[in-house]
């Protein structure tokens, strides 16, 4: 073999050495991380193309997609990137939220050309955001004026809507304590009854109600509020009187 051949096997050692270095390095950069296991919480709204999570500086990755099947998670340069946004909820999307709620996905990284490799499990947990503002569907109630105390006018989840995943809702009504009424309940809030009403006093009331979202993951609670009007139903409660308590009347004999 003459000198060419010399000099294209040495360039040859030259270039699997550094191969080698490299990817040794990549499988050291994956031992540095402290654990084989690594769990992420990933936000909903997460654009394509935006970075997970950085692995190593090298490109000597390969992963296997162990619950990715739509292949979300892709890698580029050491990185787990997004390949596809992320939308949870919203108009149409609703039929998501169950799945948010335990939505995981879970890839499986080492490096190339290694003989041991490092193996690292990277688990991401979606989570949604609070996006949308609540918004109420309906202005007005009626209650009978003979309701007892106590009595429950209305259901407050039924008349609001909230486009995100997390309909967890917060009533109270503004400007201090009403007289004759206020909000009661756990998971679904109810606008109740505490004083009874008398429509020969006021036919009508109105209260300031206001409605926040509530997501227990560090998002921003989102605002509204309406002019509530409940009408007060008439009822027969009352015995007809007459306006005086005694009556003459004078009556001609006939002639």
């Amino acid at each position: 073999m003459g000198t060419t051949g010399n000099i294209f096997i040495l360039i040859a050692f030259v270039l699997l050495q550094v191969h080698l270095n490299t990817a040794s390095t990549c499988n050291e950069d994956l031992g540095l991380l402290g654990s084989n296991t690594i769990v992420i919480n990933l936000q909903e709204n997460t654009l394509a193309g935006d970075i997970l999570y950085q692995l190593t500086t090298h490109d000597e990755l390969v992963y296997e997609n162990s619950t990715d099947q739509s292949h979300f998670i892709g890698l580029y340069n050491g990185s787990l990137v997004a390949n596809f946004d992320i939308v949870l909820d919203g108009p149409g999307n609703k039929d998501n939220c169950e799945k948010a709620k335990t939505a995981i996905i879970s890839v499986t990284v080492w490096c190339r050309n290694v003989v041991t490799p490092n193996i690292v499990v990277v688990t991401f947990v979606v989570n949604y955001t609070d996006d949308y503002t609540p918004y109420f569907t309906r202005y007005n109630v009626s209650v009978n004026e003979n309701a007892p105390v106590g009595y429950i006018i209305l259901p407050l989840n039924d008349i609001t809507v909230d486009e995100d995943c997390a309909n967890n809702f917060y009533f109270f009504i503004d400007n201090g304590i009403s007289q004759y009424f206020d909000v009661v309940g756990g998971s679904i809030k109810q606008l109740r009854l505490k004083q009874q009403v008398d429509f020969e006093l006021q036919k009508e009331h109105q209260v300031n109600l206001t409605v926040s979202s509530w997501v227990d993951n560090g998002s921003e609670r989102k605002y509204n509020s309406t002019i509530l009007t409940i009408f007060v139903i008439d009822v027969d409660d009352m015995s007809p009187v007459f306006d005086d308590s005694q009556f003459v009347l004078h009556v001609e004999e006939e002639q």
